[in-house]
């Protein structure tokens, strides 16, 4: 069952990449850093991985669908760091920061998951965006299910600043809308060229 995966099996098998993030051979993708510091939540354990299109395709019930989509937004790689543990607010967090060539592929993207939460968390509900200072941003919410004894309160989010799409999901006892988003504006969108081009000024 490949629906709730995010949630319910978290990605401890998966080694980290170091490269490969997308691009091709002749014009490599910018590398994305983890777009989340250990700092942000030190009581949970936190592991990293890249996500070439092969990787985030794999949200999708119909992986290839994703793919060609992916494809075609001009999808050039991600970085995600996932952190599972207890703590009074947050059991498992997964963030993610994904670059695409230009604002159309993104807001593909985005279309993509809003039309698509069942496919990788399960049926959910729309909420008003938290202000992020992003260009597009959605969020929604894990509905509840009375049968499910071990279900956690589930926020997740995607936004859009320029080509870069951020991506945060939380799951927890005691997440709302002022825990998920004071995590979520810690979130850090920054690829290589920006970090150097900050060094540089």
């Amino acid at each position: 069952m490949r629906a709730h995966r995010l949630l319910l099996v978290p990605a401890l098998a998966v080694a980290a990449v170091a490269a490969g993030c997308g691009g091709t051979e002749s014009e490599p993708a910018p590398r994305v850093l983890p777009p989340l510091a250990h700092e942000a939540l030190p009581e949970l354990t936190a592991r990293d991985r890249a996500l070439p299109a092969r990787e985030l395709a794999q949200d999708a019930l119909a992986p290839s669908d994703l793919a060609a989509l992916l494809a075609a937004a001009g999808y050039l790689g991600g970085a995600e760091r996932e952190f599972s543990g207890h703590t009074d607010t947050f059991d498992h967090v997964v963030a993610r920061t994904l670059t695409f060539a230009d604002v159309a592929g993104a807001n593909a993207y985005l279309d993509w998951i809003a039309g698509h939460t069942g496919d990788f968390v399960g049926p959910s509900r729309p909420l008003v965006p938290i202000a992020l200072g992003a260009e597009r941003a959605q969020l929604f919410e894990l509905d509840s299910c009375p049968t499910c004894k071990k279900q956690l309160p589930t926020w997740f989010a995607a936004w859009r600043r320029g080509t870069t799409v951020s991506y945060l999901l939380t799951a927890g006892r005691n997440v709302d809308r002022r825990s998920f988003g004071s995590l979520a504006r810690r979130l850090e969108p920054l690829t290589s060229e920006t970090v150097a081009s900050r060094r540089s000024t």
